[in-house]
């Protein structure tokens, strides 16, 4: 007797000795329904058994009295389902993030606001099981079991421009039918945060099943758009959350320079700058990063921006396109009407504001034009910080021509979305990336009254809350739109998606 109990114990702790503890996406967020007993069910995608005891979900923003007890369940079987019950106050906003305690760390997240759920009621899931987040709930929630085919538009069928709900910062992606992705900005809100990095990684996951993006786009280098090398960021994205990317797009500003021939970047003493105005820690640091060949997972996949072109960003799909309308303030000029922009400005004591130096796409699909252009810098002004503002928007609006979407420069900042631009671009709908009470007064009204004349205005958040916002849309999550034929898009709004015919349709006119 005493033997077989020797047995059994040795048995159960080979068993625990190899039991698997999933990492990132291994275990997925499945299916979660809100409402009377709320629930959210947890799908294996390994062919083994998978150990979560002691695993939980919490919500962000953090809410306590959402928090979800630690799931007492050792094991969900391979390929097999785990239903976890939710507070009954739980209401469809916000993140609910899957956490391994051990390190603290995201092992999947659904965002409410970015799965483009109508509002029938029902269960948000994915189809198939661990695949990708349908666009529509379904009636008949299948918790435990197998989630229906979708009959919604599949991310192989439609467009989608998603603009990410990061704060005061920028971050979107962008997918076209054929399932080519392209990442522009990785918002962090301190130079040693991984935060934004986190949800983006998130993100990109939930929207395409996987870790791989075809092109990133670094618009400019600032902190709000590409984090800081070393913690957060494009470099957290690339070095710790394993997202592959199939090229980084960059601006020219400069490249490590090893003068004392030690192997080793000193950002204050060893960048040399090409093209640069006010630059920070966050732009040496990434130049460090980026310049050095030691560091393959970036080193060989960069290249700088070539302006007009619409090759170096190439969907597959024969109505797709992406086009490079802006990069380095190549053809502006300084309020004297002679000096370019385009230089190394680093010693002087008033040079250019790095945002002038913005990366600008236009991004087509059948007639639809989408434009986005980073923090580009769009009147003559000198800050009290030391800078200068300069016209480049001016330079560019030719090169773009009408669109049907605008995502508004400098998150909507008075320097940018000039009247001279918005005349040329005349869109019917313009995204703004903004923090809720942040402190630059974004978006400007007048900026805003100037987006109102021409269409409709959607904010990822609340923003600066003294605003007069009209018929504006402020989500407080991320921003949808999307497209199956690009003659119509659409947006969703706060109760419904909203259906647009696109007006554009005439060619880029950008020329190098």
């Amino acid at each position: 007797m005493f033997k077989l109990v020797g047995v059994l114990v040795f048995v159960c702790v080979i068993q625990t000795a190899l039991a698997h503890f999933p990492t990132k996406g291994e275990v997925r967020i499945n299916e979660v329904y809100v409402g009377e007993n709320s629930w959210v069910e947890l799908y294996n995608t390994l062919d083994v058994p998978v150990q979560v005891n002691g695993y939980y979900f919490k919500f962000l923003p953090k809410r306590p009295e959402l928090d979800v007890s630690r799931i007492s369940q050792t094991t969900i079987a391979a390929k097999e389902f785990l239903v976890v019950k939710l507070p009954s106050q739980v209401i469809p906003e916000g993140h609910l993030i899957f956490v391994d305690p051990s390190q603290e760390q995201i092992l999947d997240s659904f965002t409410f606001g970015g799965v483009a759920a109508n509002i029938l009621q029902g269960s948000y899931y994915r189809s198939p099981d661990g695949g990708l987040w349908s666009e529509h709930k379904t009636p008949h929630p299948t918790p435990g079991s197998a989630n229906p085919v979708s009959e919604s538009l599949e991310l192989a069928s439609e467009f989608q421009v998603h603009v990410f709900n990061v704060g005061q910062g920028d971050s979107q992606l962008i997918v076209f039918p054929s399932g080519f992705t392209v990442l522009i900005d990785v918002y962090e809100s301190n130079w040693n945060s991984n935060n934004g990095a986190e949800y983006v990684a998130s993100r990109i996951r939930e929207i395409t099943g996987g870790s791989y993006v075809d092109v990133g786009v670094l618009s400019h280098l600032h902190l709000d758009h590409i984090g800081y090398a070393g913690y957060g960021g494009f470099w957290h994205l690339i070095e710790k959350e394993n997202i592959q990317f199939g090229k980084i797009i960059d601006r020219d500003a400069g490249q490590w320079v090893d003068y004392n021939s030690d192997g080793l970047c000193d950002p204050d003493t060893e960048i040399q700058w090409n093209v640069v105005g006010t630059f920070s820690g966050t732009a040496a640091n990434w130049l460090c990063y980026a310049t050095d060949p030691a560091n393959q997972k970036i080193y060989g996949i960069r290249e700088i921006a070539e302006l007009c072109s619409t090759t170096q960003i190439n969907p597959p799909d024969t109505n797709g396109f992406v086009q490079i309308v802006s990069v380095d303030a190549i053809g502006a000029y300084m309020i004297d009407g002679t000096t370019p922009v385009t230089g190394n400005y680093s010693s002087w004591s008033v040079p250019p504001s790095e945002n002038d130096f913005s990366v600008g796409l236009l991004v087509g699909f059948g007639n639809f034009r989408y434009v986005t252009m980073g923090d580009l810098d769009g009147d003559y002004d000198t800050s009290s910080y030391g800078y200068t503002y300069n016209d480049v928007e001016a330079v560019v609006a030719p090169r773009v021509g009408h669109v049907d979407v605008y995502h508004a420069n400098h998150h909507g900042s008075s320097h940018s979305s000039s009247q001279g631009l918005i005349d040329v671009l005349r869109p019917t709908v313009s995204l703004i990336s903004c923090g809720v009470d942040n402190s630059y007064g974004h978006p400007d009204q007048t900026v805003l009254n100037r987006l109102l004349n021409y269409g409709d205005v959607f904010l990822t958040s609340d923003c600066d809350t003294t605003r007069n916002y009209g018929t504006a849309e402020r989500l407080n999550k991320d921003i949808l739109l999307y497209s199956q034929d690009g003659d119509q898009y659409f947006v969703q709004g706060l109760q419904s998606h909203i259906r647009f015919t696109t007006t554009a349709k005439l060619p880029s006119t950008c020329s190098s």
